[in-house]
């Protein structure tokens, strides 16, 4: 888990970074923290059906 938030996270950050080296891209604090937030709620949502989805198919083997 903590590498996928490194990676999620770290690349969010460094892509938007990436931006300002070229001259026709604006890298701003504002989208780089867009981008954290929705890498976040991406983590978020598919741990929670990873966690459904292992409850069910436990429910079901019984």
């Amino acid at each position: 888990m903590k590498l996928v938030c490194g990676v999620v996270l770290g690349s969010a950050v460094v892509l938007e970074f990436l931006q300002t080296l070229t001259p026709d891209r604006h890298g701003r604090l504002l989208d780089a923290s867009e981008k954290v937030i929705g890498g976040l709620l991406g983590i978020l949502l598919a741990s929670i059906v990873l966690r459904v989805m292992e409850r069910w198919t436990a429910a079901s083997d019984v």
